[in-house]
């Protein structure tokens, strides 16, 4: 066998080392990363854009990251070892509560949202609940947002509605941040 030699700067003894022999990522090592990769990046990306365009999104930008969110918590709660204390249920049920309470208030938003399912998880528990938090964070603001608009322009009923929203967010985040069971 044949080593490298990696020479730095000006050649002189001391900058020249030797570099290991190249031996490919195991298939498991890409397929988790890809995986960790195939849930971060779209979760990201809907929640820049969504908190980009809040103010034209609205409750249609909130109701597809709740959903994205709950799908997500729904993949982890279906593992015993990822959810041994059932908080990811929990935090399913309070996100499918607010999912309700969206359109029940709102018939319409369900239908011009976009629902995205994140997929497979990724094999790190922590960084799937991170994923969700991330979600879920995203949400509130974009919820904030909406509590923001002047005076006369969301009803009594709506400002109720989105102080459950944040209630069950906050909730919902409490959980899956391993707070609250």
């Amino acid at each position: 066998m044949t080593a490298q030699v990696r020479v730095t700067g000006t050649a002189s003894v001391e900058q020249v080392s030797l570099i290991e022999p190249y031996e490919p990522p195991s298939a498991e090592y890409v397929q988790a990363s890809r995986r960790d990769e195939y849930w971060a990046g779209p979760a990201r990306l809907m929640v820049e854009r969504l908190l980009l365009d809040a103010g034209g999104y609205g409750l249609s930008g909130l109701w597809s990251l709740a959903k994205a969110a709950q799908q997500a918590t729904l993949r982890l709660a279906l593992d015993p070892a990822v959810d041994p204390d059932l908080s990811m249920t929990h935090a399913a049920m309070d996100l499918g509560e607010l999912l309700e309470e969206l359109e029940w208030s709102h018939p319409a938003v369900p239908t011009c949202a976009v629902a995205v399912d994140l997929g497979e998880p990724p094999v790190d528990p922590v960084a799937c609940r991170e994923i969700i938090a991330a979600l879920l964070v995203g949400a509130l603001e974009v919820t904030a947002t909406v509590l923001r608009r002047p005076v006369g322009e969301s009803s009594t009923a709506e400002v109720l509605m989105l102080a459950r929203v944040v209630h069950l967010l906050t909730a919902a985040h409490l959980r899956v941040a391993g707070r609250m069971p």
